[in-house]
């Protein structure tokens, strides 16, 4: 849902209903894609910390009162222990009145830890008027998916017709363009200038424009192959809508002429969803609907898949795959379609998703749900690699080329992530990886750790210059840690000896702060001090000078590498990412903390000469 800038009065469009699981806490697990919107980056951050004082302190004591209950677990499901009127606050100038928030008992579990659930909506008992609108939409589509017949709808005012059928409760446009456009078109693929064929299709031209309570109509004509044809329209106004037409369009094609992935053969036998070819030929089909408006291709891997088989079965590992493709297709819904590639591997076309934030967060809510599944026994976690049309191309084998080396990166890079395709950072799609402009993050770990030893035998022969002058050194930096930015900073703090990437200003001078308080952040171990920060939002509270530094600069994540002599800060070396969280493997922060306490020792040593 997008949030609009507040009114005059202060207030936003509430939400439908947000159903959240919460920890003890008070930080949310799992939410619906509405609450990470409305949170924004501040998703770290206690529940209750986003309503009113009063009524935070009364919810931050019943989740402690309740989750910390040895019966917790025994409890009825679903059970109500606190219902509230209230408000909502995002931080950030955003507020939703009027709310209506219930906390219940649940029986879900987050590493062995019991979780409550929150239902938040913008007025009593609309939560579930809307879940049941929502049920009836889902069991409706899943009874058209049933038939092979294909849906018509005719616009009076517009005179757009179009045609579609329904799959596993999506729609497939199969047609959309004018009227006249598309009986012209079907006139010159099957019929030339058959008059009999025309005098029909005119009656069924009429009859749609007359806007007729009830069509049965029925055109009946050869093809130029000499095959007998006939196509019947069933259907009429619709009761209230009075300029739209809608109905069954039955045609009795031969097979050949029906797309393979509207076929029974185009199922995958395991989960019902569309098989590799099908996905592949409604891809290509769908490209040119879509007239440049953003959709993004998906590729997806279950993490460690084989050790799922190993250690459950088979049988346990085909209930793994079934509940990944039930989670998808419920996830994803009718803003786009998934497919199976085959054993753990799937796709989906997602083309009702307009933006990054608005992805991420789909993919957001994919992951925790799939992670609390099987809590006690293993975590259940996805790689995926992105590709967006038309950013990263027109064409199926490219989108799908970019999106497959994504995927490939976010697997080396440790797995359960998504990795969207940036041709900048990520280098083009062909050639060698090691003689690209940057070096890849589809290296394997062998090749990165070789790039490591390389970069310190670089800086400890020939010093600090290696780095602050060497550009192409520093953007492999960047590309192997997935950074946005990397900083040197040297003379206590007061001389930017180099600052690549793209900064919100150019030159960074910390002189604002000399101090450099890093409360909050968390602290590695070591002589050379080396700070962990994943977001900024942690430190808000402890450390609000720090916090705007940050904040100013755009900066969502960092390791910061601290040298000191004495008491005196003597070097910074910065590894920023914008805007966004990051959280790094313990074996990137190492490599890091290497780099940078090594730059940062050779920047004193260039000082002291």
């Amino acid at each position: 849902m997008k949030l609009d800038r507040k009114n005059e009065s202060g207030n936003v469009t509430a939400p439908v209903m947000v159903t959240a699981l919460i920890r003890k806490d008070g930080t949310i697990t799992s939410a619906g894609e509405w609450h990470y919107t409305f949170v924004g980056k501040n998703s770290g951050l206690p529940f209750y910390d986003f309503m009113p004082a009063s009524d935070g302190n009364i919810l931050a004591a019943a989740i402690q009162k309740y989750l910390s209950d040895p019966g917790y677990a025994t409890m009825e499901q679903g059970k109500l222990l606190l219902e509230l009127v209230t408000e909502l606050d995002n931080r950030n100038g955003y507020i939703c009145s009027g709310i209506y928030l219930s906390f219940a008992v649940t029986h879900e579990t987050e590493n062995g830890e019991p979780l409550g659930k929150i239902c938040y909506s913008a007025l009593s008992g609309f939560s579930g008027a809307m879940e049941n609108d929502r049920m009836k939409i889902a069991k409706y589509r899943y009874f058209m998916s049933m038939r092979s017949d294909i849906y018509f709808e005719y616009n009076t005012v517009t005179n757009g017709l179009v045609l579609y059928k329904y799959f596993n409760g999506n729609c497939f446009v199969l047609a959309d363009s004018d009227l006249d456009e598309y009986i012209e078109s079907v006139q010159e693929k099957y019929v030339g200038d058959n008059p009999a064929y025309r005098e029909e299709m005119d009656a069924l031209i009429r009859a749609f424009k007359d806007r007729e309570r009830n069509i049965s109509h029925t055109v009946q004509y050869s093809t130029s192959e000499g095959y007998k044809r006939t196509s019947r329209f069933m259907g009429g106004s619709l009761p209230g809508y009075e300029t739209i037409v809608a109905g069954i369009y039955i045609s009795n094609n031969r097979a050949s002429d029906e797309p393979y992935y509207m076929t029974p053969a185009a199922r995958d036998a395991g989960t019902g969803l569309l098989n590799k070819k099908a996905v592949t030929e409604y891809i290509i089909d769908m490209l040119p609907t879509l007239h440049n408006r953003t959709a993004w291709l998906v590729m997806i891997d279950i993490d460690d898949f084989k050790n799922i088989n190993d250690n459950f079965g088979h049988a346990f590992g085909d209930e793994v795959i079934s509940y990944v493709a039930d989670s998808l297709m419920s996830i994803v819904g009718n803003r786009g379609f998934v497919g199976r590639f085959g054993g753990d591997e799937f796709m989906a076309f997602v083309y009702g998703v307009p933006t990054r934030e608005a992805l991420k967060n789909m993919l957001k809510v994919l992951t925790k749900t799939l992670a609390l599944k099987y809590d006690g026994r293993f975590r259940l976690t996805l790689s995926e690699g992105i590709s967006s049309y038309p950013v990263d191309g027109n064409a199926i084998d490219t989108l799908f080329a970019k999106a497959d080396k994504a995927l490939y990166i976010a697997k080396e890079k440790g797995k359960n992530r998504h990795i969207i395709y940036d041709e900048n950072l990520h280098g083009g799609v062909e050639g060698d990886y090691m003689e690209s402009q940057a070096v890849s993050y589809a290296l394997s770990r062998d090749k990165k750790r070789e790039f490591i030893s390389s970069l310190v035998l670089g800086l400890s022969r020939k010093g600090i210059d290696y780095l602050i002058r060497n550009r192409s050194v520093q953007r492999d930096i960047r590309t192997v840690f997935d950074l946005d930015g990397l900083s040197v900073i040297g003379k206590q703090g007061m001389e930017v000896l180099c600052c690549e990437g793209k900064y919100v200003i150019d030159d960074i001078q910390l002189d604002a702060v000399p101090s450099f308080d890093f409360t909050g952040f968390s602290r590695m171990g070591g002589e050379d001090h080396t700070y962990v920060l994943n977001n900024i939002e942690t430190i808000r509270k402890v450390n609000p000078v720090m916090y705007e530094r940050l904040k100013s600069f755009e900066i969502g994540a960092c390791v910061v590498c601290v040298t000191y002599s004495g008491n005196m800060v003597r070097s910074i070396i910065s590894f920023d990412v914008f805007n966004k969280i990051r959280k790094w493997s313990q074996a990137d922060i190492d490599m890091m903390s290497i780099i940078g306490n090594l730059a940062g020792t050779l920047v004193m040593e260039r000082e002291n000469r």
